[in-house]
């Protein structure tokens, strides 16, 4: 992970799928630029303590998944279920609630999209990873 800093404190954070550069950050929200490369995707996760709230701004193909863990009728083991694929367009607004298991995939061109996370803890910590590309 490499980061970079620019004159007016925006943090540029490169990551194996591409990178994110945060715009901004106040008590209670933080806004971040995320650009997800062609061909790469975020790892399968969930955050306990934030919603994110993301405007698409380019994309060519791209995806979000949602899912969720379900018992199985001994109620002892849990397999993820894939709930919904949703193909993302420019000049959409998808919520991600708290515990809500997604990940967003750039198939084809680059995905770009600003992110605005609200809660009372944003910290990158606060991420479970169910599967990544990256091993991470």
């Amino acid at each position: 992970m490499q980061e970079t800093t620019s004159s007016n404190m925006e943090i540029t954070v490169s990551k194996p799928w591409g990178q994110y550069t945060v715009l901004h950050r106040a008590p209670g929200y933080l806004v971040k630029e995320i650009i997800v490369n062609e061909g790469h995707r975020l790892s399968l996760q969930s955050h306990l303590h934030r919603w994110e709230i993301w405007n698409i701004l380019e994309c060519d193909i791209a995806y979000l998944t949602t899912s969720q863990w379900i018992a199985d009728a001994s109620g002892g083991r849990h397999h993820l279920d894939c709930l919904d694929y949703t193909m993302l367009l420019p000049n959409t607004t998808h919520r991600i609630q708290p515990t809500q298991i997604h990940r967003v995939e750039a198939i084809k061109g680059t995905l770009k999209f600003i992110e605005v996370q609200i809660g009372e803890t944003l910290d990158e910590k606060d991420i479970t990873r169910y599967q990544d590309d990256y091993k991470r």
